[in-house]
């Protein structure tokens, strides 16, 4: 299968084997423009896989990776058998995902994983900041929540019962980017199951990081907790080139939009004064915390 994606400003020629992963999905975000800068990704399964004959420039576990200053293959290697290899230039202009045909029935899986690895290595690349979060928007209010899984599907299944409207961008990787000298927000094919099935962009109003609590609660966050909990959560680049991209982004973010912690009791009354909370713009850098 074959498609031109545009996702925020992203363009990608992407030409994968399974629909098991992306039917539903991908479709909002094709693009019929062709005058536009596309990088390509190939995801295509073999056999046999044949290791490339070049020097290993880094080996861990059961990874080798291969550079030289333009390109990169990383090989997997599982029972003295290639499992997977993955080519691509450091412009991210061209991107080869070979599959063993030996993965059998996980090979969607593992199609949708490496090749989610390597778009957020492009949406870095792009400024884009790819984030362990859920991006809910309702109403005029844009935000992320930030957590554990079990407690971001938990926080997530309370707002939505809560707010049957709310629109469900993102419950995987949404992507932070700025635009205008405006905070904004969109998703993408690597969206999580429940995710809404559109192309959505949105200014960003607001980050929670949620912690399972007795009482509903919001408290205040010191800068540098909001960096270091942001920087747990984004996704971590294979190139160390990306690396201060990330941390530029993280700083500005932190710098930016408000940030708070979110104890929350994931019923639909802690959801609700949540919304209170937003709508009433609190700023409580200054204070310790509020009870809702």
């Amino acid at each position: 299968m074959h498609k031109n994606l545009k996702i925020g400003n992203i363009y990608i020629d992407f030409t994968y084997k399974y629909d098991d992963f992306f039917a539903d999905k991908i479709e909002a975000f094709e693009t019929h423009v062709l005058n536009k800068d596309f990088k390509s990704m190939y995801v295509h399964v073999e056999d046999k896989i044949e290791i490339p004959q070049r020097p290993v420039t880094l080996f861990f576990k059961n990874r080798y990776k291969m550079e030289t200053h333009k390109d990169c293959y990383i090989v997997t290697i599982e029972e003295n058998e290639v499992k997977h290899l993955i080519y691509y230039t450091y412009d991210y202009k061209d991107i080869v995902i070979t599959l063993s045909s030996k993965i059998k029935d996980r090979l969607a899986e593992f199609e949708y994983v490496l090749s989610g690895i390597l778009f957020f290595d492009i949406a870095l690349s792009e400024n884009y900041l790819p984030v362990h979060a859920t991006c809910i928007s309702y109403k005029d209010f844009t935000f992320l929540l930030l957590g554990s899984s079990e407690e971001k599907t938990h926080q997530t299944i309370s707002f939505l019962s809560a707010f049957p409207d709310a629109v469900l961008i993102n419950e995987d990787k949404p992507l932070l980017f700025y635009q205008n000298n405006q905070a904004h927000v969109c998703g993408s094919p690597w969206s999580g199951e429940r995710a809404i099935k559109k192309d959505i962009i949105k200014p960003l109003d607001y980050i929670f990081f949620i912690n399972p609590a007795s009482e509903s609660e919001i408290l205040p966050l010191d800068k540098s907790v909001k960096t270091s909990e942001l920087n747990r959560n984004v996704h971590r680049a294979n190139q160390e080139f990306l690396f201060e991209k990330t941390t530029k982004l993280v700083n500005t973010v932190t710098s930016n939009i408000p940030i708070f912690q979110f104890n929350s009791t994931y019923s639909i009354s802690s959801s609700i004064e949540l919304v209170r909370f937003m709508k009433e713009g609190n700023n409580l850098d200054n204070l310790i915390s509020i009870k809702l």
